[in-house]
């Protein structure tokens, strides 16, 4: 027949069979849009996202995947193997609003703002890769909790502390608390965190030399983190433990090497501190010993700093003159932070820090 018969085929139908015409047309074109099950897109993103792959995925990626999915499949839990519906978007809403109750009662509000943000990439990508653009989906809103106090060690903490860590007593315990003990020596000298020092490269870890450092590089949570930390407490001790350490790091996740400093601090030193502690310990010691605050910035990784080492030495390693001068400025600085445990007044200088004299200045 002609072109566009058909459209002077409609001209002739009566106008009940032009209805029945356009009706049968809508529900082709429902039929191909191939409604689809709530259970159905979540595998579909799951699979593209590689949520549970496992092979030739590294461990720490493998667990953080498992914690999304258990988010994920919570919320499929609630809202049903449904079609997806205009109303869908109210009975998503409704079991995230239930999630958000349910995970108040044993989490901090951090951690559910994290857990929404990993749920809400699904409807982010509903939206943008199958044009589900109606659902009019609404993630909960949290309560900002009043900060709470920071908890930090005291000097006398500190004291005892390293009394102890830095005794022979602590070659007595099992290989879990003298990771524990060095994990504490490390993290108290510049705020590290334990993913950072499992990423950081054996290269990166300079413990001989005139200035001992260890340098954060790599992938860190701000580009001001990357930075350089001297070491001048403990030496000794890092340099026997850093491979047990960096050994265990490698086979736990962050989160519980975490813990193992909470526990550490809770089981052998018997006191109630994190990991997280100690960064806030170290800015307490930069205060209460008078150091300015800017010139402290680069071995914490906070921003704003006056001394920085330069993105080479922090990649490729110090070497040359103008790198030393910077890794000895940072030392200064770090012995001026860390002056009460340095210079003490009895004769525990002498015990607790062997082969690294009395620094003054």
């Amino acid at each position: 027949g002609k072109a566009g018969g058909l459209k002077d085929l409609e001209g002739k139908l009566s106008i009940q069979d032009t209805v029945k015409k356009r009706a049968i047309e809508k529900l082709i074109e429902q039929v191909n849009l191939k409604a689809e099950t709530y259970s159905a897109l979540l595998q579909e993103y799951i699979d593209a996202k590689g949520f549970e792959k496992k092979k030739g995925v590294n461990q720490e990626k493998v667990r953080n995947n498992l914690k999304i999915l258990k988010r994920l499949r919570r919320i499929e839990s609630m809202v049903g193997d449904n079609f997806i519906t205009k109303d869908s978007g109210r009975i998503i809403s409704s079991a995230l609003k239930a999630y958000r109750n349910e995970r108040q009662e044993v989490v901090k509000h951090a951690s559910i703002k994290r857990e929404l943000t990993d749920i809400n990439g699904f409807f982010r990508w509903l939206d943008k890769e199958k044009l589900y653009k109606d659902l009019d989906i609404t993630i909960p809103t949290l309560e900002i909790p009043a900060p709470e106090p920071k908890k930090v060690l005291s000097w006398k903490e500190q004291y005892e502390l390293f009394d102890f860590i830095l005794s022979p007593e602590i070659d007595k315990l099992k290989d879990r608390w003298k990771i524990g003990a060095t994990l504490v020596t490390i993290y108290i000298q510049g705020g590290l965190m334990a993913s950072e020092l499992k990423r950081m490269d054996n290269d990166k870890i300079v413990l001989d030399g005139k200035y001992p450092h260890l340098i954060v590089y790599g992938e860190t949570k701000t580009e001001e983190r990357k930075r350089l930390i001297p070491i001048v407490i403990g030496l000794d001790l890092i340099k026997k433990n850093i491979k047990l350490v960096k050994d265990y790091l490698e086979s736990t996740s962050c989160s519980t090497a975490s813990y193992l400093v909470k526990d550490f601090f809770k089981q052998i030193v018997g006191i109630d501190r994190t990991a997280h502690c100690l960064r806030h310990t170290f800015e307490h010691n930069v205060t209460s010993n008078e150091v300015e605050m800017a010139s402290a910035v680069p071995i914490a990784g906070w921003s704003g700093g006056k001394v920085k080492a330069s993105p080479n030495a922090l990649k490729y390693g110090a070497s040359g003159k103008e790198h030393e001068e910077i890794i000895s400025a940072l030392t200064k600085t770090s012995r001026k932070i860390h002056r009460h445990l340095l210079n003490r007044e009895d004769d525990k200088v002498v015990k607790l820090f062997p082969n690294q004299g009395t620094p003054t200045g």
